[in-house]
């Protein structure tokens, strides 16, 4: 099986940060990562040329291989900022009732303003993921 596309850069958060057009989505993106550092206790690493990932965990594929990926991450997306979370996680209502606007989609949570959410529960929902290091 080939090695998957999206892997571990050198890039750093600034020029990643420094990418995004919207200075409004630009300041959304650091806030996240600044709740993910806080949660994870781990570097930002960017994967591929989109993704801002948090900690790693062994994933299993169909075929039995395993590879590393992030425990939570996010992207700076055109329309929305899509954070990456467990879909356990997700799956619980207690913080999914007080996030506020958000769209969930399996254990992805899609943003368009983080003004829009209630961010002690965005970071529950972090800490919750990061503590089952599973995405």
């Amino acid at each position: 099986m080939a090695e998957p596309k999206t892997q571990p850069t050198t890039e750093s958060l600034t020029s990643y940060l420094s990418r995004i057009d919207d200075p409004a989505r630009r300041a959304d993106c650091a806030a996240i990562a600044e709740i993910m550092t806080k949660v994870t206790k781990k570097p930002a690493v960017i994967w591929g040329t989109a993704i801002v990932g948090f900690d790693t965990y062994k994933m299993e594929y169909a075929n039995g291989k395993t590879g590393d990926w992030p425990v939570l991450a996010f992207a700076a997306r055109k329309n929305d900022v899509t954070l990456y979370l467990s879909k356990t996680v997700m799956d619980e209502e207690d913080l999914a009732a007080t996030l506020g606007k958000a769209k969930q989609e399996g254990g992805c949570l899609h943003i368009k303003k983080l003004t829009d959410v209630n961010l002690k529960a965005l970071q529950q929902l972090c800490a919750r993921t990061a503590k089952g290091k599973e995405a």
